[in-house]
């Protein structure tokens, strides 16, 4: 497999897993915390506005791609062996959360000014 269809795999997974994580919440309150199902659905589309859908979509589209972008750099710069791979793995880790706590800062600014 290319190495190009690896990252936009790898991208279509970020943009997935804020979905799954919302499924998880809503099993554990529904069925660890005991919440009637009826009354939880309720509430949550009453509450949830547009804006909410929107800029999660559009953190995640972000994420996504910075995750995939900069994991790829790194990777495909990876030098000196397991010693260079480990390297990278750190500085991909470090930069990609770094980028991802300014870019949360930014998108939340513009949407809620």
């Amino acid at each position: 497999m290319p190495l190009q269809r690896l990252g936009a795999l790898a991208t279509l997974y970020a943009i997935e897993y804020p979905i799954i994580k919302v499924k998880i919440v809503e099993i554990i309150a529904i069925f660890k915390l005991e919440f009637n199902p009826n009354i939880y659905l309720y509430a949550t589309v009453e509450y949830l506005q547009w804006i909410d859908i929107i800029q999660g979509t559009v953190k995640a589209l972000i994420f996504g791609l910075i995750i995939s972008m900069v994991s790829c750099y790194f990777g495909f710069n990876a030098s000196k062996g397991a010693e260079g791979v480990g390297y990278a793995t750190t500085a991909s880790v470090v930069i990609s959360s770094v980028m991802i706590l300014t870019s949360t800062y930014i998108i939340t600014a513009l949407f809620f000014g």
